[in-house]
């Protein structure tokens, strides 16, 4: 049985060590719980996305939706987001497009940017 946890809640945080399971784990996910994880990892380790799975599930189901911002679009994601399809729809988890995919529009000037725009 899981110890209980006091949850601190935030509407974005940053998935430690750049994904590193030995810093992003069950644990993490229980106590830090946010709208927003951002990701920033060039190849992040399945079992982080794991751990949010199964932190996730020791939410109240009052608890808020979640999206996932990666920063880079990778193979890992793709191949855990295939194999978990119905459990991110139960949970309310959300997958965003990579932030290295994103762009924004500069106003007034022909030109974009790489960006990724969250509003609260």
């Amino acid at each position: 049985p899981l110890t209980p946890v006091v949850p601190f809640y935030v509407e974005l945080a940053y998935v430690p060590c750049h994904g590193d399971p030995q810093y992003s784990d069950l644990d993490f996910f229980r106590r830090v719980r946010a709208r927003y994880y951002v990701v920033s990892a060039l190849n992040p380790s399945s079992s982080v996305f794991n751990a949010l799975l199964e932190a996730k599930q020791t939410w109240d189901k009052s608890d808020c939706e979640v999206t996932i911002i990666p920063t880079y679009d990778t193979e890992t994601l793709r191949q855990w987001m295939g194999l978990h399809r119905e459990q991110l729809s139960q949970l309310k988890i959300q997958v965003a497009a990579s932030a290295n995919r994103c762009t924004i529009q500069l106003q007034d000037h022909e030109t974009s940017c790489s960006a990724y725009r969250l509003e609260f």
